[in-house]
Parts: structure tokens; sequence; C-alpha cells
């Protein structure tokens, strides 16, 4: 199974671009700000054992393309911590690093995407992603 949509990928890129722009702070702190919140997001819907089974999945299929996302897994749970970010930043440099994270997010979203369609799974991660107003013309019946 390919997990590389472009909306996925673009979604991911946004919250990183949003939230922990590359030139305003390089720091593992920044970086797991953003990877935590929408980790966090996810956590309270599905629950600890579903947000552990999508991250080490979504980690499974990025680590051929991002190596560096293997080194950022506890070997115990799919949780990512701020030091192996910054650790990883350390080995690897902001930009892999970045990119890792990135591929992470975008794999959960496509994995997401197959079970509840893709504007469910952003919404699950992006708690700010454009979602209908209550006022909106659609009636529920």
């Amino acid at each position: 199974m390919i997990l590389d949509s472009p909306r996925a990928r673009e979604v991911a890129h946004r919250l990183f671009a949003r939230e922990a722009p590359p030139s305003s702070d390089p720091s593992a702190v920044a970086l797991y700000r953003v990877f935590a919140d929408a980790v966090n997001n996810l956590r309270r819907t599905v629950g600890d054992d579903g947000c552990d089974a999508v991250l080490t999945r979504a980690v499974a299929h990025v680590t051929p393309a991002h190596p560096v996302a293997a080194g950022l897994r506890r070997t115990t749970t799919a949780n990512i911590n701020v030091e192996q970010i910054a650790a990883s930043i350390a080995a690897h440099g902001e930009a892999a690093t970045r990119a890792a994270l990135e591929a992470v997010l975008a794999a959960v979203v496509d994995l997401l995407s197959r079970l509840v369609g893709e504007a469910v799974a952003v919404s699950l991660i992006d708690q700010s992603a454009d979602a209908p107003s209550p006022n909106s013309d659609r009636t529920f019946q």
C-alpha cells in the first residue's frame, strides 16, 4: 500500500509551516510542539492504542524514504519525544528531521483517509482545519 497522497503531504506541510516555520525556530521544541499537537488531537479521538497503532504503521511506511523516522520512535510505543527530535536534529539536521516528521503526519492522514475519509482525517489531526460552520445550509435528518 502506497501512502503518499498530495493532499496528505500538503496538510502535514501546512501544519509545520504554520506552527514552526523553518526560519523562525529550528529547534526540537518547535518541531515537537507541532507533532505533539497533531498526535494529541488524534489520541483524544481514537485513544492510546488506536493512536499508537496508526503512528507505528505510519512510521513503518515512511522509513524507507525517510530513514530518520525510524530513529524518532521508541521501541515500546509510537510516541516521539522532544529528546528524540533533538538527537535527530543533531545527527541528521533540522531539514531531514522536519521532512521525516512531515512524512509521518502525511502517512497518518493517508491511513485515516482510507478509514474515515479525507475531511475527517484532516480534522482529527488539525483541529484548526476548516470545518463546516454550525450555520451551514447542510441539514441532517
